[in-house]
């Protein structure tokens, strides 16, 4: 049960990572190769797609984070905090597990 426990946390660091790098590697793409607004916006729209989704897939702090992040319009652009609506609106419950003591 351990071992599974540690490949599901480096599962979930892999996943945010990733998400991370990807974001920074296109956002220098987009710098270097001087894209037009409009691309900009569709940028910025797509990655918040990819984050929300990425968000409600690993559950948990980051859902509160992402929270955080969609109230914060003076931070990133509105194209990205409008994919992030969802998350304050439309997140479902997490499902509570008791734990048995020993």
């Amino acid at each position: 049960m351990m071992e599974m426990k540690a490949r599901s946390k480096w599962l979930r660091m892999y996943k945010v990572f990733s998400l991370a790098l990807l974001i920074i590697f296109q956002i220098y793409w987009y710098k270097w190769t001087r894209k037009s607004e409009a691309e900009w916006e569709k940028l910025w729209s797509g990655i918040g797609k990819r984050f929300r989704t990425t968000l409600f897939e690993l559950e948990g702090l980051l859902i509160k984070i992402g929270q955080f992040i969609s109230i914060r319009s003076d931070l990133l652009p509105n194209a990205f905090i409008q994919e992030l609506q969802d998350l304050t609106d439309k997140v479902l419950p997490s499902k509570w597990v008791k734990s048995r003591g020993f």
